[in-house]
């Protein structure tokens, strides 16, 4: 699923009448989740090794839990995320609440600069 498919929300909010996309995924602690993109931009800063670094993420936010009152997190990192097409979305990299994602489209970009191997999902 490309940047800009991610960018098209596709399915419109009953509550407030606002676009999103509606996405899964399947962790290991988690389990089976639904969740909704958040169209706002999200820079994540992290300390690694001591520096600090920023990145552009992708909010998701988890579907409501009937037991609680607020949305359960959607952060089981590592976790693949797909959209109700099954077309692979991206992978979960934390978040305490609202989860945070990397397109898949940036992970493919990353991995073919840093070890110069075209690879692709098929």
């Amino acid at each position: 699923m490309s940047e800009a498919d991610i960018k098209m929300l596709t399915t419109m909010d009953s509550r407030n009448k606002e676009p999103r996309l509606v996405v899964a995924m399947y962790g290991k602690a988690s389990e089976l989740q639904i969740g909704f993109s958040n169209c706002v931009p999200s820079i994540l800063r992290e300390v690694i090794d001591g520096k600090v670094e920023y990145s552009e993420v992708w909010g998701i936010i988890g579907e409501k839990d009937n037991s609680s009152t607020g949305p359960k997190p959607f952060c089981d990192s590592g976790s693949c995320i797909w959209d109700m097409e099954g077309r692979v979305a991206g992978i979960v990299v934390g978040g305490p609440d609202v989860g945070y994602a990397q397109p898949i489209e940036w992970l493919l970009e990353d991995i073919r600069t840093q070890s110069g191997i075209d690879v692709e999902l098929i």
